[in-house]
């Protein structure tokens, strides 16, 4: 039998596997979770999403499999407000005199 290494993964799969945009991957990927948990909990059809949203059939089907690399983040957000969801943006200033470095895209949740 092998053996295998077992490590304690950051809340990024992405960040872990190397990726080089980690960050907007995984917010990517957290505000697709909620269009397609609220496209499921209104059980709305390709039809309406396509009405509401407001794009054609492909572009639904993208959405409604989850198919990531077909939407920017502010095509996502844009979503997420004509599905009725109200998206804040805020952003924490460096502290005075502290050594330049990047920041960070961080998602905090629905609520």
């Amino acid at each position: 039998m092998s053996e295998f290494e077992i490590f304690k993964g950051s809340d990024n799969v992405f960040k872990d596997l190397g990726h080089p945009k980690a960050d907007e991957i995984q917010l990517r990927s957290q505000l697709l979770s909620e269009i397609s948990n609220t496209i499921q909990s209104r059980k709305l059809t390709q039809k309406d999403v396509m009405r509401i949203l407001d794009i054609k059939q492909p572009e639904a089907s993208y959405l409604m499999n989850e198919k990531l690399s077909r939407f920017s983040r502010g095509r996502l957000i844009d979503f997420m407000v004509k599905l009725g969801m109200t998206v804040e943006l805020r952003v924490k200033k460096p502290k005075k005199n502290a050594p330049l470095k990047p920041g960070a895209l961080v998602y905090v949740g629905a609520s």
